[in-house]
């Protein structure tokens, strides 16, 4: 019994350990990222929670992101997404200041998708960031309803209703608005 608890704590470890090194991998993707790996320097990170959009029982919690370099004088912005489940910690997707525009596109062209997008029956539509932040629209069979769901990198596919979307489109869009703020005040 005690053997069969240890083998297991050990294959949760490595499998968290695994998770996490993909989720280092896919924020070097991104420029804050790359930006955040640097060494020898003092790098400050400040977060402003703008919001949560909470689909069924996940919440995705969409904050705005500046990284300072405070040795080099250099900042980045961006919008960090956390998909959480319960009261533990989620997986977390980083979107550069430069991908919030596309993203914005995205999430309005899902939000208004029709079933007319194409002949077949069937269909899909997605939106990836550089990290591995999917947005996906969906239709099984041409009589069915559209679906959405967010997705990061591997992790657990978060079904979202089209008011979601809209809603996840307006934390983005806030995001960007609060990044263009903190420029102006430079």
């Amino acid at each position: 019994m005690m053997r069969t608890v240890i083998i297991s704590v050990v294959f949760m470890v490595a499998a968290l350990e695994l998770t996490a090194r993909a989720q280092d991998t896919n924020a070097l993707k991104t420029e804050i990222g790359s930006f955040e790996a640097q060494t020898n320097t003092i790098l400050v990170k400040g977060f402003d929670e703008l919001g949560h959009v909470y689909a069924n029982a996940a919440t995705v919690t969409v904050l705005c992101k500046e990284t300072a370099d405070i040795t080099h004088g250099r900042k980045e912005y961006g919008a960090a997404l956390e998909v959480a489940e319960g009261p533990d910690p989620g997986q977390f997707a980083i979107v550069d200041e430069d991908e919030l525009d596309s993203l914005l596109t995205g999430l309005d062209y899902l939000a208004q998708i029709r079933h007319d997008v194409t002949a077949l029956p069937a269909f899909e539509a997605e939106d990836t960031t550089k990290y591995g932040l999917r947005l996906v629209g969906y239709c099984p069979r041409k009589d069915g309803g559209i679906r959405y769901y967010l997705q990061i990198c591997d992790g657990r596919k978060i079904d979202l209703t089209g008011d979601q979307v809209k809603q996840l489109a307006d934390l983005i869009d806030k995001t960007r608005d609060s990044i263009k703020k903190l420029r102006e005040s430079k």
